[in-house]
């Protein structure tokens, strides 16, 4: 609604006269966005929906990325009457009265990445007793209405329960846990350039809260490791795949200190890395493959060399000039023949220009975090 739109009537006396009209956001009347986000909070919570977040929280909120929907409502069409019985008096501020509104709902999936529900409802409320909260309380309260015929709307109701039901079944395990025993793919012994599209492939775009990073397989049956920052609190991931395809995935374990996230992808992989936990030597060729940026970017290969093995806050690193940007996080830096040694997972900028310093965790650390057993590969 635009500031200074005439949605109704200003009245005054016990007989509640009208005595002007009634301009939004005009003076006598103010509603803020924040009380109704809080009234639609509160439905939801009374109808049992999970809420993510902390709306008071000043800083980011870590647990904003388990939310696969984002919900908003723009309210398009108002009308109220507000009554101040006691204005003969000067008192201009314990009123009552009645309104009706019609809002337009978007549900927006976070794993889909566009609108997937929109409806609109109706709301009206009538405040029939005079206090300091009245004229309030009759916007509000017909905010509420329409947020409960939200609730009632049978494809809301349908759509989220599903997803409730298919969270309440994915695994809650998120440390290190049970042992996992991936069957490694032998070793690469030429040059990346034999079997750059099979590399290639097996380097996944990954979607979670309101960013993407990188991910690669690294068994046939479904398992990708990545970055504990691409995923965060999510417990489901979109995979992009280098075809375009997208599938889901399950956060099964994440480790925020050594940064390390392993994922189950709902199909088993076309392709997978072999793991070489052989560390390289300084000096060496190495490449990094990943998304950076934007997704139309994905798979992009980047070469460098392995300036060093660095040692931060007591956590060991490989250090690459190896081109990287926001993005490659969690994608694979291999050897010259497509091997991987380690993951990506953070670039040194100076006033926003790369530094050519970059750092990814060795291979065989990020296994260990997340209790992965690497047997015998084949070919």
């Amino acid at each position: 609604l635009d500031r200074g739109e005439d949605i109704g009537s200003i009245q005054g006396g016990v007989l509640c006269v009208a005595q002007r009209d009634l301009i939004w956001r005009g003076g006598k009347v103010e509603v803020s966005s924040e009380e109704f986000t809080e009234v639609f909070k509160e439905e939801l919570e009374k109808a049992n929906y999970n809420i993510i977040g902390n709306t008071d929280s000043l800083f980011e909120d870590p647990s904003d990325w388990e939310a696969e929907y984002l919900i908003a409502g723009l309210i398009n069409e108002m009308q109220a009457n507000i009554c101040f019985p006691w204005s003969g008096f000067g008192n201009w501020s314990s009123g009552k009265g009645e309104a009706y509104m019609k809002v337009n709902w978007q549900l927006y999936s976070r794993l889909e990445r566009k609108v997937v529900f929109e409806t609109t409802t109706e709301g009206s409320s009538n405040v029939s007793d005079s206090s300091d909260t009245g004229p309030t309380d009759v916007f509000l309260n017909a905010f509420a209405s329409a947020t409960q015929n939200l609730l009632a709307d049978k494809g809301f109701h349908d759509l989220l329960t599903q997803t409730q039901e298919i969270n309440n079944y994915s695994s809650p395990t998120r440390t290190a846990g049970g042992v996992i025993t991936v069957t490694a793919k032998s070793l690469y012994d030429l040059p990346i350039v034999n079997q750059i599209n099979e590399v290639r492939s097996s380097v996944v775009t990954i979607f979670a809260g309101g960013g993407h990073g990188t991910g690669f397989f690294i068994s046939s049956n479904g398992y990708l490791l990545t970055n504990e920052h691409v995923v965060r609190a999510a417990k489901r991931v979109t995979i992009k795949l280098s075809t375009g395809r997208e599938i889901l995935g399950e956060v099964l374990k994440t480790d925020a200190k050594r940064d390390v996230a392993l994922i189950k992808a709902e199909e088993p992989a076309l392709s997978y890395l072999p793991i070489d936990k052989n560390e390289s030597s300084i000096g060496a060729e190495v490449i990094a493959i990943g998304t950076p940026l934007d997704e139309k970017f994905s798979t992009t290969v980047s070469k460098g060399i392995l300036s060093g093995y660095r040692l931060e806050n007591g956590i060991r690193y490989i250090q690459s000039d190896v081109n990287v940007l926001p993005g490659n996080s969690g994608g694979p830096l291999l050897d010259e023949y497509g091997n991987v040694i380690g993951i990506s997972v953070s670039a040194l900028f100076l006033q926003n220009f790369p530094s050519g310093i970059n750092f990814f965790i060795p291979i065989n650390e990020a296994l260990n975090s997340m209790n992965i057993r690497v047997q015998p590969g084949l070919m």
